[in-house]
């Protein structure tokens, strides 16, 4: 849903790159799901297509994606941006807070 949206604003923004798409594209999703923005854009938002959208690749992989016989466009498009997306940065140890620090006898 998400990405269709913004896929669809993507052609119609004419160099906008205002976050205000993204919010009404997240808004939309979410009352068709019934959930709150907050739900939706954790939940069901995959990072790399809002990014997608933001550099331009979202525009180009729609115009390069048609329907297939078991997938929509918007899900042949999600799969691309997700496959074809650089890998995450490693998480750190110790959820980046380092080691724990000792404490000086008194």
């Amino acid at each position: 849903m998400v990405v269709e949206a913004l896929a669809d604003a993507s052609g119609r923004r004419n160099g906008d790159r205002s976050d205000g798409i993204v919010r009404d594209a997240i808004a939309e999703a979410a009352d068709a799901l019934g959930n709150t923005v907050a739900v939706c854009r954790s939940s069901y938002v995959a990072p790399v297509a809002i990014a997608a959208f933001q550099d331009g690749r979202l525009a180009a992989c729609w115009r390069q994606t048609r329907r297939g016989i078991w997938l929509s466009r918007a899900e042949r498009a999600t799969d691309r941006l997700l496959t074809r997306a650089p890998p995450a940065p490693p998480a750190s140890a110790g959820g980046g807070r380092g080691a724990p620090k000792r404490r000086s006898p008194k």
